[in-house]
């Protein structure tokens, strides 16, 4: 019976983070009140501050819960390269890699990366969502640093780059691009995955 009863506990947690999770995705966090996930979760406000000790944290951890889903949207790319890494596809991994660089600079990236600085700000209100934070980024972070260097091993992109580094610049211009977004200094996707691209292409044969 404790089971049960720890299993009914852990569900409503989660039926709540889902809630406020939806909400704070649906417009500005500081819109949302208590009552609202409440509502959509089907409990009391009580509840929720039974397993959550305050608004801030509960948003914070929704937010956390967001970060995972803003990661899972890019796990297909992951895939395809792990895919031809391999099968040891050279072709499939170099074509995997320009669309994962064009995909990520085009406007629906860019509009992404405008909810992540709302989900960023709602958790660094709170110490423990933060910290979730860290570990899922540090994460994602590692699997594509690992990917980088396994291409580097076979030789598919510049062995002399320094694989962190890369995977971090990369990550930074992304979200940096929310900066100039609707000036009139814009590049097009493929004009900056191609930028991406000439970064790590390895040195053609004989060249000085």
């Amino acid at each position: 019976m404790a089971r049960i009863a720890g299993r009914s506990v852990t569900e409503t947690r989660a039926r709540i983070l889902r809630a406020a999770a939806e909400l704070v995705s649906e417009g500005p966090s500081r819109e949302v009140r208590v009552l609202d996930v409440a509502e959509r979760a089907h409990v009391g406000t009580p509840t929720i501050y039974y397993h959550f000790s305050s608004r801030e944290v509960l948003l914070a951890e929704a937010q956390v819960e967001n970060f995972f889903r803003l990661l899972g949207d890019r796990s297909g790319h992951i895939e395809v390269l792990t895919d031809a890494l391999e099968r040891h596809d050279r072709e499939a991994f170099v074509a995997g890699y320009r669309q994962y660089l064009t995909e990520i600079s085009a406007p629906e990236t860019t509009e992404r990366m405008w909810q992540l600085t709302r989900v960023l700000l709602d958790i660094s209100a709170d110490p423990v969502a933060r910290a979730r934070f860290v570990v899922a980024h540090d994460a994602s972070l590692q699997q594509r640093i690992d990917i980088f260097s396994r291409a580097q091993e076979r030789g598919w992109v510049d062995a002399s780059i320094n694989a962190t580094a890369y995977v971090l610049e990369s990550g930074a211009l992304i979200l940096g691009r929310i900066m100039f977004d609707g000036t009139t200094h814009q590049v097009s996707p493929e004009d900056l995955a191609d930028y991406l691209w000439s970064r790590i292409a390895p040195p053609t044969p004989g060249a000085p």
